[in-house]
């Protein structure tokens, strides 16, 4: 019970920051979410052919969305995109949060509160806390890191990482399984993409992964 209250309190504290310091809260007409926190990022982004996207965010709300799905993909999807056969919703989060500065295009490096977020997904110890050596062994066991010349080569990105999902109570509209996300970053900013499977849909999970690899690209 202490620790779900822990994991509310975190999911209402992120969409309370979100709201105060994302650039895609204010937005011009006719703009979504999804545009202005790409453009704020340098990310640019086509919707596949086979899939439409919803007009704006959603925020997925316990009890009608389960905690298992919150904790696996956040409370605030900036956009939700559906493919035309029904059997396949991608959850697409990019808070694009900035400091005053701007975007450092020095930055190289994972930052830790990627880590911490992932160890939230994944229920890896607290995520209040910094990750320690021994959750990030634990962390490595479970997650997949792209080559580097992959990462730029698919998404221009200098970081992929990919972390799967094995809780069945994680569904969407009592159909849709959280099967695995996919973490794209560069200069610590990032873009998350979350794939969710009917039970038919997850025989080809492969093909819908490739429908949207060459969704997203980040500028130069």
């Amino acid at each position: 019970m202490k620790r779900t209250l822990k994991f509310i309190f975190f999911i209402l504290f992120s969409t309370i920051v979100y709201g105060q310091t994302d650039p895609a809260t204010t937005l011009k007409k006719q703009e979504s979410r999804l545009d202005v926190a790409t453009r704020t990022i340098e990310l640019t982004y086509k919707v596949p052919k086979n899939y439409t996207r919803s007009p704006d965010r959603i925020i997925l709300k316990h009890p009608e969305d389960p905690l298992e799905l919150i904790r696996g993909v956040g409370n605030l999807l900036t956009s939700v995109w559906t493919h035309k056969d029904g059997e396949c919703i991608l959850f697409i989060e990019c808070p694009a949060v900035l400091p005053r500065s701007g975007i450092n295009k020095l930055e190289q490096e994972i930052p830790s509160s990627t880590f911490n977020r992932l160890r939230l997904s994944l229920r890896i110890g607290n995520p209040f806390k910094n990750t320690t050596p021994e959750q990030m062994e634990e962390l490595d066991k479970i997650i997949k890191y792209w080559p580097q010349e992959k990462a730029k080569k698919v998404f221009n990105a200098q970081h992929v990482i990919i972390y799967p999902s094995n809780d069945p109570k994680a569904i969407y509209k009592e159909k849709y399984i959280l099967r695995q996300s996919f973490c794209i970053i560069k200069w610590a900013n990032h873009i998350n993409m979350s794939f969710l499977l009917t039970n038919k849909g997850y025989k080809h999970m492969n093909k819908y992964v490739k429908d949207v690899q060459r969704s997203f690209w980040f500028n130069d």
